[in-house]
């Protein structure tokens, strides 16, 4: 998802994540998800240079 050419991602708040345990591992996912979106980003910028 993006806005304004702003890439976004969405994921649950970690109070939510206290109160509903099995909403742990779809966090995870998203903060992998958020991991190789940064690393993607990290080496089109570094080609750029």
């Amino acid at each position: 998802m993006n806005y304004h050419g702003v890439s976004l991602l969405a994921t649950y708040h970690p109070a939510a994540l206290l109160r509903n345990p099995n909403w742990k591992k779809p966090a995870w996912e998203d903060v992998q998800l958020l991991r190789s979106m940064y690393d993607e980003w990290k080496i089109r910028t570094i080609k750029k240079l």
